[in-house]
């Protein structure tokens, strides 16, 4: 992909997230300096929907980030957000996980990040969670609250089922846009991340939002988070 496609895709999917509108070449043209006309933008605009990055509900309305481009976007994101210095910003969340505080702990992340924020002891199989009502606010129709209120209750069932997935994974942050081993709702994003206490079993701490969650901030917080607890 070429670079100024790149770029256009991008900002794109943070005018969609910071808006909830339908991305335009206009707004685009007016909020960033791509060094060309509206009508090169749209002409840009429409070669990503062909490719998938972006879907258009009217001819002509704007367009609307599909799940390929939000996994664009978070791999972009985190590409940079890997090449920042460590800092101590998560200290807090980690000395109330280490004194046990998992109440506590899955509250000031949920608050932190205005997300639904989950803590699961794999070995008590028990689970904790904070942030509900933010998350139902965020979803907004009643259609999509009644499939994520669905969703949610099979959480812990799911996350036992798939042990053996991310017990085994080694790879952390882990992101999930849409459908996922977690949460079946085409809706949500999931944030997770893995807290290897040895032979006491691990903790899983995952981060679940709207798929216009800020993933800056939480792929920065769990970036902090998990070095930190290495």
């Amino acid at each position: 992909m070429k670079e100024r496609t790149r770029s256009i895709l991008e900002a794109s999917v943070r005018d969609f997230i910071e808006t909830g509108n339908p991305v335009t070449s206009e707004r685009l043209y007016k909020k960033y300096k791509f060094g060309i006309k509206p009508a090169m933008i749209r002409w840009e605009l429409h070669d990503l929907a062909k490719k998938n990055f972006l879907s258009q509900k009217h001819p002509s309305g704007g367009r609307i980030p599909s799940d390929r481009a939000y996994r664009f976007f978070v791999e972009e994101v985190w590409n940079e957000i890997e090449k920042e210095e460590e800092t101590r910003e998560a200290e807090n969340l980690i000395e109330l996980l280490l004194e046990g505080e998992r109440r506590k702990f899955v509250k000031t992340l949920a608050e932190e990040l205005r997300l639904l924020g989950i803590c699961y002891d794999a070995k008590e199989e028990v689970m904790h969670n904070s942030g509900f009502k933010d998350l139902i606010e965020s979803i907004g129709e009643r259609a999509n609250i009644l499939n994520v209120l669905r969703d949610f209750e099979m959480i812990p069932e799911r996350l036992c089922e798939q042990k053996s997935w991310w017990e085994k994974e080694s790879s952390w942050p882990q992101v999930f846009v849409g459908k996922n081993p977690i949460t079946s709702s085409s809706h949500l994003s999931v944030i997770a991340g893995k807290m290897n206490r040895g032979g006491r079993g691990d903790i899983l701490i995952l981060a679940v939002g709207p798929k216009r969650m800020n993933y800056e901030q939480s792929l920065r917080t769990f970036k902090n988070l998990l070095r930190l607890i290495e």
